[in-house]
């Protein structure tokens, strides 16, 4: 095996490795730490909900408990293809940057809406 395809195959094993790391939280039924710890929500709160309600086809649901959730396919697929299907670097930075900017956005409004006592997700 050359060594793009071990690469290939490490991303696809981490990848997986967190799914299953999210699969089992989800199981386990275990809540935000850090909402239960400060009262405040994470960046990602509301994500499982999202997904679940993405699989159940509400769309519009989904995006109401995040909607940065539609981002995490493709982190992974810039993540497991980063260096192969974009070999100069800029687009997967530029899809990293992006998305991180999305949840720090989506994180201050609901940390304002907190802070005025409107209930979010």
């Amino acid at each position: 095996m050359d060594r793009q395809s071990k690469r290939i195959w490490l991303r696809l094993a981490f990848v997986a490795g967190m799914a299953a790391v999210v699969l089992t939280a989800v199981r386990l039924k275990m809540p935000c730490l850090l909402r239960m710890v400060t009262g405040i929500p994470c960046p990602t709160c509301g994500m499982t909900r999202a997904w679940l309600s993405c699989f159940r086809l509400e769309l519009g649901a989904a995006f109401t408990y995040h909607p940065m959730f539609w981002s995490i396919p493709v982190l992974a697929f810039a993540f497991m293809l980063d260096g192969f299907a974009f070999p100069d670097k800029k687009a997967t930075s530029v899809i990293y940057l992006t998305t991180l900017l999305g949840f720090a956005l989506t994180w201050l409004i609901r940390i304002v809406y907190l802070l005025c006592g409107i209930q979010t997700v």
